[in-house]
């Protein structure tokens, strides 16, 4: 029996990786590449009103998606139009089964990868055109584990959950 492709995935494509699990002060974060950004499963849920008020005390600019009052992006430069590297969104109902609060960033690594030329051929095989189908995609590298750890506590601290201690906001990256 032929496999099953995921949703949204083409045959021929290569399957969605597993989740690296990333632990950070204690707490284990899934971290997977998805849509071309690395995306964190948060461990809490995020206030925006008090996520909006840290970023602007660090000297961040931040806009809400234009069509989601529950998403918010930001970085170190405005940009009238929204196009931020950092978001944080909430996908699904508060208290209900597949609820959660997702952290997405810019992928900093990138890996190539021999794409099959036909459905079900491994990657390496005869069957591979390596011309035509070599493919770059994110990943989830030292780099991308730094931004995680970087920004997972600053994010903690505009967090619903009362009481939890963090480090001060995370400075600025030096301007090119």
């Amino acid at each position: 029996m032929a496999p099953t492709p995921e949703p949204g995935r083409r045959p021929g494509q290569p399957a969605q990786a597993p989740p690296l699990r990333l632990s950070l002060d204690g707490q284990v974060l899934c971290v997977r590449v998805q849509r071309g950004q690395v995306q964190v499963e948060l461990p809490f849920d995020v206030d925006f009103v008090r996520l909006a008020g840290l970023l602007r005390d660090a000297g961040y600019f931040y806009a809400h998606h234009p069509e989601r009052v529950d998403a918010q992006g930001w970085g170190p430069r405005l940009d009238r139009e929204g196009y931020y590297p950092y978001w944080v969104w909430r996908e699904g109902r508060p208290g209900q089964p597949g609820y959660r609060v997702v952290f997405a960033c810019p992928p900093e690594e990138y890996a190539l990868q021999l794409a099959p030329r036909s459905p079900g051929a491994a990657p390496g095989s005869a069957d591979v055109e390596v011309a035509s189908e070599l493919a770059v995609t994110p990943a989830i590298g030292p780099r991308v584990v730094e931004e995680i750890r970087r920004w997972v506590p600053f994010l903690r601290r505009a967090s619903r959950t009362a009481g939890i201690q963090a480090p001060p906001p995370p400075s600025q990256p030096d301007a090119p």
